[in-house]
């Protein structure tokens, strides 16, 4: 599985966006919330945990819910946060 997703960012990351690594400083940390768009069951929190850690150990995946949930559109199931 981790070897998938590594080949997935790097064909979809490659070598980063060059507008980002302009003006962002790379110390700067950041937080991002998991906004659920429809109603839904909630499903592949361990492979977002997955993803971020192959993308930076740094990075922090914690969430509200869990896996079987029953979530309403517009809502916050979780946050991504880190460098």
């Amino acid at each position: 599985m981790i070897n998938l997703i590594n080949q997935a960012i790097l064909e979809d990351v490659g070598s980063g966006d060059v507008t980002s690594n302009l003006l962002i400083p790379k110390k700067q940390k950041g937080i991002s919330r998991i906004l659920v768009k429809e109603d839904c069951i909630i499903a592949g929190i361990d492979v977002c945990k997955l993803v971020c850690e192959c993308i930076d150990k740094k990075l922090k995946a914690s969430f509200s819910q869990k896996v079987g949930d029953y979530i309403t559109r517009n809502n916050t199931i979780g946050t991504i946060s880190g460098p």
